[in-house]
């Protein structure tokens, strides 16, 4: 069925449509269980990996009358976070062969009930699926465009210190680099956040994509009652990125290249 979804072009949709490809990560990412989750942070992480606003569901239950007999199939259309009900029908393959077919149709019949649920105006973006993304304060953001100029400078003059000369006798030298990239920088960081239930998840998550200077988030690794792990794309060193995170009211070890907090 993803397969059969992932093959819509989206040309007759009045507005873009973002389908999985049922492939690489899709599948652990987008399973039906997701269909059964509230949480905004969880469905704000899983949408922000195909840039989309809210979720169209597709949910498809196949039972096979007897072996190569009849394959019947309920099929029901829902939206949203909150999984609401669109509408639903029901199919019949005569054989196992046949199951392909049906399930294009199925795919047809799905894309129908999506576009007059747009054209009723049932199809709107939860707003509670905004969580809001912060904005780089203009003052960091001046320091963080004159750090790129100085490291385009420096780079541009230990790529001229490294031409060959008369001196050196054609012989390439690179020059040293006398001083340590820039502060303000946007680096990848690896956060490890203590989790012990569902509602530090949420929490710890929201907070972190709310820190000022923080550019993006991604999960790695969910552990509800362990240790959770996230990247985060942060416009500074990582001594910042420990004292943000401590203004947010997080208890913060710093090591060589990643952080680990807790409340």
């Amino acid at each position: 069925m993803a397969a059969c979804l992932g093959r819509l072009s989206g040309g007759t949709e009045p507005d873009r449509l973002c389908p999985p490809g049922g492939c690489r990560g899709d599948s652990l990412l987008l399973t039906y269980g997701q269909t059964g989750r509230r949480s905004r942070t969880w469905w704000r992480n899983a949408l922000d990996q195909f840039g989309a606003a809210d979720v169209l569901v597709a949910i498809a239950s196949l039972r096979y009358t007897y072996p190569g007999g009849p394959i019947e199939g309920t099929f029901t259309a829902r939206f949203g976070p909150d999984n609401a009900y669109l509408d639903g029908f029901d199919m019949t393959a005569a054989s196992p062969a046949e199951l392909p077919t049906m399930l294009e149709r199925a795919v047809v019949r799905f894309d129908r009930i999506f576009e007059l649920a747009l054209a009723e105006g049932k199809l709107r973006p939860d707003p509670t699926l905004d969580i809001g993304t912060p904005e780089l304060d203009p003052a960091l953001q001046r320091l963080l465009d004159l750090g790129r100029a100085l490291r385009a400078q420096e780079q541009a003059a230990a790529a001229a210190a490294s031409q060959p000369t008369a001196e050196s006798g054609d012989a390439i030298t690179a020059a040293p680099i006398q001083t340590p990239p820039p502060e303000g920088s946007v680096a990848l960081y690896t956060v490890q956040v203590a989790t012990p239930d569902a509602a530090s998840f949420d929490g710890a998550v929201s907070s972190v994509r709310g820190t000022p200077g923080v550019r993006a988030t991604g999960i790695r690794s969910t552990a509800i009652g362990g240790t959770s792990v996230m990247t985060v794309s942060y416009s500074g060193s990582i001594g910042e990125l420990a004292d943000a995170l401590r203004a947010r009211g997080f208890t913060v070890r710093q090591g060589s290249n990643a952080l680990a907090i807790s409340r």
